[in-house]
């Protein structure tokens, strides 16, 4: 009989593999218990899996995630623990994480295939198990006579639902969202991503986040990837709301890894009121009704059929999304569902814990049994496969040796034939011997690096004071915006926000210069532009700008307004903020009275929305016209060269209390290494510091971006460090500073803050720091190990030139602002 407890006194002791604000325990766990008021306490360090076994002791109930029984030693604790105090346990899986042959590539199946038996422990060990899916719970029957099915729902909470978008004209967008586990699905789609591309050359594009570039569908011009980087689970959703795709496409190849998954896609997607194709599989044939709420396909001719359909019939796209949104509503809240798992709950709490049966024992020695019978044949079968694929490389090798004799007495008769032509026939030679030899090599290449196994692979809200009451006018490239700033042109905020992207022919955006920076602004006005923009803290000149709102007003020109940094809610402390508060009140009636905004990343978005819902992002690049990209620039040091470490801090002192916040720090580094390292800043230096040896202050200051850049990227730093206090102001910030360091191949530490998590893999491609003795590790690090501030450097690089050079995005800018000033006009 389930507990009768009030929700609100109920305890439970919670373990999972994952950080705690990661997809799986918002989803499973914490989301469900906070809408019934259930206290969780997070019972294990991430990434070490360390327990606090006073939890366990305190709670009603021991939740076991996933995977989490990898961390053997902790896990077996746990078990043990409680037992002892007689607590029941409840496992919640959500993957068929056994069957490692069906996974969707090699790499998950490695890291998972080492825990199948600890992942059958915790099975046949709990007392309760719960699972997302009827398919699953169907697999998991045998194992263990208490499985529990509750469905992944959306936090109606936290997610955004959005009326479908009205229709639009071309270009459409196909959207896809997804992991890196999933590319092998997406990739299957090549052949209907090609023939989209004959039949809608113009009308549509594909654009796709995912964390890795699916490098099989890259060659097709109609395709945009970005990476698709949201570890934590609410800025995800907040991410899904910026986004605004015209049709989504979920494709999923048929495995029983798949048929047991939840439809959580699906649910995501209809949040947006966007309709969408998917596959003709479990999932989502369960909550599917093709015609109605989605659109199913199970081969390539279908799936062609079923984008066309979408892309032909605005209104189609609107009832499905539609219908599709409405389900989500009436079924698929946890507002409406949270009390299905809190019964679980309770239901488990009231379980006495028991030993498995033998059943339970012998069912779990069968599946394992099958699971390594399988892994032994996929053996044989790839040593069969090697064994065939070395008798070939030895023809090969046999033919080739054959080959170069007959080249030899080939060379031999044509010497005494024509001595004349030996130059040309040992030219000839050296061309076909490398030849052969790098046919071996991938070969052998080949065979040693076969796999294992076989692979089975802005509906915005309309809010605005300003919107000129006629139709949107006809936009031709290239856009013309007349700006308004009180930065000059060469300064780094106007020419990365515009006019450095203007200079790129792809960005379909020509700026005018209506005011740039002066103490008594001049205007100019141009009849030809297509939109006013207005920058940053341009309203401080209260006539000029008023001046500009009213041209605009009666020209019938829409005006936006751009802003990349929080200017109205600075820090009290920061040494700026004597300067911007004057101006806080027009900049919030700027933000208001704009037909529409735009902004540089997600988090102040968020905020701006709060006054303007009509707000766009566009992110800031390296403008690669201006930075030299080369690893050349930064030479490995001798043993016995001192290590450089660079702090860049502007040309103003607001970046002062930041790099004092790691004063601590640079004292300890000094002093543990001495002359072994030197310290060089621009723009900013803690005072102290300057009394030191192995100091260096440069003075050179740039407000020219394009100066800036040439020069800056001549220096040769070892490591760089970005320290950023954490706050709203600094999480609204861009990850400029990363790009331009990693511009320079160099690593650096950097604050584990939101501009810099949102790019950075900790010891890959740069380190993060939340605390003085993170700080400390990162950097002793990097000044001990050279080949590890190469490798991160080298990485860096990449990451900039693969992902964020204003080249590869510049067309974004043209799309944007075109929609924007769309979006302006009734």
């Amino acid at each position: 009989m389930a507990t009768s407890k009030p929700y609100s006194s109920l305890v439970i002791a919670a373990f999972t593999a994952y950080p705690w604000d990661n997809v799986l325990p918002k989803l499973r766990l914490l989301d469900p218990a906070s809408f019934l008021g259930i206290t969780v306490l997070p019972s294990n360090d991430y990434p070490d899996g360390n327990i606090f076994p006073q939890n366990i002791e305190q709670a009603d109930l021991v939740y076991i995630q996933r995977d989490y029984p990898r961390y053997l030693e902790a896990y077996r604790q746990v078990i043990q623990i409680a037992r002892e105090f007689n607590k029941p346990i409840l496992f919640d899986i959500d993957d068929l994480l056994f069957e490692t042959t069906d996974f969707p590539n090699q790499e998950e199946a490695d890291y998972y295939l080492p825990v199948i038996g600890l992942i059958l422990d915790a099975i046949i060990s709990a007392d309760v198990i719960v699972t997302p899916s009827v398919n699953l719970k169907h697999y998991l029957d045998p194992l263990h006579p208490k499985v529990h099915v509750f469905p992944n729902f959306l936090n109606d909470r936290k997610w955004l639902l959005r009326e479908p978008p009205p229709p639009k004209s071309a270009p459409l967008t196909i959207g896809y969202i997804g992991t890196r586990s999933h590319i092998g699905d997406l990739e299957a789609l090549a052949p209907v991503i090609e023939k989209i591309g004959h039949i809608y050359p113009e009308q549509v594009q594909f654009r796709f986040w995912i964390e890795q570039s699916p490098s099989q569908l890259m060659r097709f011009s109609n395709i945009h990837w970005s990476p698709f980087m949201a570890p934590r689970y609410d800025d995800y959703i907040d991410w899904m709301a910026e986004i605004q795709p015209d049709i989504w496409i979920a494709p999923l190849l048929d495995s029983p890894f798949n048929r047991v998954k939840s439809p959580i896609k699906f649910l995501e997607y209809s949040a947006c009121g966007v309709p969408g194709v998917y596959s003709k599989v479990a999932p989502y044939t369960e909550v599917i009704t093709h015609g109605e709420n989605g659109l199913l396909a199970s081969s390539m001719d279908e799936w062609v059929e079923m984008i066309c359909l979408l892309v032909e019939d605005s209104a189609k796209r609107r009832e499905i999304g539609y219908a599709a949104l409405q389900m989500i509503r009436e079924r698929w809240l946890l507002s409406n569902n949270a009390e299905r798992w809190g019964k679980i709950i309770r239901e488990g709490i009231a379980v006495s814990p028991t030993k498995p049966n033998p059943d339970q024992l012998r069912n779990a020695f069968d599946l394992l049994s099958r699971h390594y019978i399988n892994l032994a044949r996929d053996y044989q079968s790839a040593w069969r496969e090697l064994r065939s694929t070395r008798a070939q490389i030895a023809d090969l090798d046999d033919l080739l040796y054959e080959r170069s004799k007959r080249i030899e007495v080939l060379i031999h008769q044509l010497e005494r034939s024509n001595r004349g032509l030996r130059g040309k026939i040992e030219d000839l030679q050296w061309r076909i011997f490398p030849l052969g030899s790098a046919q071996r090599e991938i070969v052998k290449k080949a065979v040693y690096t076969l796999p294992v196994f076989a692979a089975r692979k802005k509906a915005l809200a309309e809010a605005s004071s300003f919107k000129p009451a006629r139709p949107a006018p006809k936009l031709e490239r290239p856009i013309r915006l007349a700006l308004y700033t009180t930065d000059d042109w060469s300064t780094a905020s106007a020419h990365i926000r515009l006019v450095g992207p203007s200079h790129h022919p792809a960005s379909g955006i020509k700026v005018l210069d209506g005011c740039q920076a002066s103490t008594f602004p001049r205007l100019d006005f141009f009849i030809q532009a297509d939109a006013v923009v207005v920058q940053r803290d341009f309203p401080r000149h209260a006539k000029q700008y008023q001046a500009v709102v009213n041209w605009a007003a009666q020209t019938g020109k829409p005006v936006l307004y751009e802003i990349d940094d929080l200017l109205y809610d600075l820090p009290e402390d920061h040494p700026e903020k004597a300067y911007f508060r004057p101006v806080e009140g027009q900049i919030l009636a700027a933000i208001r009275d704009a037909g529409a905004v735009i902004t540089s990343t997600i988090p102040l978005a968020k905020h701006i929305r709060q006054i303007n819902p009509n707000t766009w992002i566009l992110a800031n690049y390296l403008d690669d016209n201006l930075w030299k990209l080369d690893s050349a620039n930064q030479p490995m040091l001798d043993k016995d060269q001192s290590v450089r470490i660079g702090y860049m801090g502007g040309i103003t002192q607001t970046h002062m209390p930041d790099i004092l916040s790691i004063k601590g720090v640079l004292d300890y580094l000094l002093d543990r290494f001495g002359e072994k390292i030197c310290l060089h800043f621009w723009g900013v230096v803690p005072p102290d510091l300057l009394e030191r040896e192995n100091v260096v202050f440069h003075a050179d200051k740039f407000p020219n971006y394009k100066e800036f850049a040439a020069y800056f990227s001549q220096q040769s730093i070892d490591i760089f460090i970005a320290p950023l206090i954490e706050g709203d102001f600094n999480d609204c910030k861009s990850a400029i500073k990363y790009l331009e360091y990693s511009s320079l191949s160099a690593p650096g530490v950097y604050s584990n803050v939101f501009p810099y998590r949102e790019i950075i893999r900790p010891g890959v491609n740069g380190f993060l720091a939340a605390n003085e003795e993170e700080w400390k590790e990162a950097l002793i690090r990097l000044v001990e190990d050279r080949v590890l501030r190469r490798n991160i450097g080298e990485a860096a690089l990449n990451t900039v030139k693969n992902q964020f050079l204003l080249s590869r995005h510049a067309q974004e800018w043209g799309r944007i602002y075109e929609a924007a000033i769309r979006s302006c006009y009734r």
